[in-house]
């Protein structure tokens, strides 16, 4: 499980349940900025097979805005609906499997809140000392560049451990940096 915090302010959690190919992930936080609340709460159950998403259902709710995902994989690729509309996605495809160190390996994505099927530009930021649960960790940074027909929909930043376990994210917004540490 992973705290949430806009800059230094705690605003929720994200919970990840990882069980032989089963994923689940539940996100609930409340985002105050001056005058304005923002809610966001995010449940996705994902199955893989062999690295490869086979089935997706998710439900999302981004402040009013949403969005339903559901989608079963075949041997012609994933086939994806979303809020009604259907979408086709060849091969072998994958969400942002952060708790997966080779996220940083892939070229293309898909947003399990909404289906966008997202270009990936991936970069090594270079090693890092940060306090994880309180104890100083080695670790390596990345970043992640996601962009939809050309124009940057968001950046998300990744720390692993030297074991390759994902330890923290950061995410700039316009109310500033959403931040996840580990509990």
């Amino acid at each position: 499980m992973f705290d949430v915090f806009m800059d230094e302010d705690p605003v929720g959690t994200h919970l990840y349940e990882i069980e032989n190919n089963n994923v689940v992930s539940k996100a609930n936080y409340r985002i105050k900025v001056l005058f304005m609340n923002f809610t966001y709460k995010h449940e996705s159950f994902e199955t893989y097979d062999d690295g490869c998403l086979t089935a997706i259902h998710s439900m999302t709710n981004d402040d009013g805005d949403n969005y339903k995902v559901s989608g079963k994989g075949s041997a012609q690729g994933m086939q994806i609906t979303a809020n009604g509309k259907e979408i086709n996605l060849p091969g072998c495809i994958s969400t942002f499997t952060y708790w997966d160190a080779d996220v940083v390996n892939k070229k293309q994505l898909l947003n399990a809140q909404n289906a966008e099927w997202l270009d990936i530009e991936a970069s090594r930021i270079g090693d890092a000392v940060i306090s994880v649960q309180g104890k100083a960790v080695k670790t390596q940074h990345h970043r992640l560049k996601a962009s939809l027909k050309g124009y940057e929909k968001f950046i998300i930043e990744l720390w692993y451990d030297e074991n390759g376990n994902w330890v923290k994210l950061l995410s700039p917004t316009a109310a500033g940096d959403l931040i996840y540490k580990l509990h």
